[in-house]
């Protein structure tokens, strides 16, 4: 009868009692010996929330007068875009307003309301089209129709004096 594995089989698990971690420590040292955790390791969405708390905090503030526009996420935008729509007044001579975009430029207060919109220096050429100006126009009284009320954002991305850059579709 041959006992050469499972001598060699003892051996090892020998040899891995002797090199374990624990068996490095001098009695009454303080070295470290890693515990097994007594709580499972976080979710990945916990540690993606980590992070993005830990980017947040680590952000500059924000200067007055300064587009704010990529601090917003998708879904922020969106939101701005929606409460924009709450304001516009359809017009039913105006078929072609369905298919325009224009970029408006708000500023807010501290509370989040809209104090002041301007239409974007980009968008500024295509208002010598009379169609178009219209639209633009109707899109910046929309912005500031009482209707819209303070934007719904985190309060950490308004502040006085933010300036957001808002593509709207009606």
């Amino acid at each position: 009868m041959n006992h050469a594995p499972s001598a060699s089989i003892a051996l090892g698990m020998a040899l891995a009692v002797i090199l374990a971690p624990a068996a490095w420590a001098e009695p009454g040292s303080d070295a470290h010996v890693p515990a097994r955790p007594s709580e499972p390791p976080p979710s990945l969405e916990t540690t993606l929330e980590r992070l993005r708390q830990l980017n947040r905090a680590n952000q500059p503030a924000p200067v007055a007068g300064s587009d704010q526009t990529g601090r917003l996420d998708r879904a922020e935008q969106d939101r701005i875009a929606d409460q924009l729509r709450g304001g516009w007044t359809y017009d039913a001579g105006a078929a072609r307003n369905a298919r325009m975009t224009v970029t408006l430029l708000l500023t807010l207060d501290a509370d989040g309301n809209i104090r002041s919109a301007s239409i974007d220096p980009a968008d500024q050429p295509h208002l010598s089209d009379p169609a178009y100006r219209a639209f633009a126009e109707r899109a910046l009284r929309a912005a500031t129709n009482p209707r819209v009320g303070p934007l719904r954002l985190p309060k950490d991305k308004i502040f006085d004096g933010a300036q957001l850059r808002v593509r709207f579709r009606p």
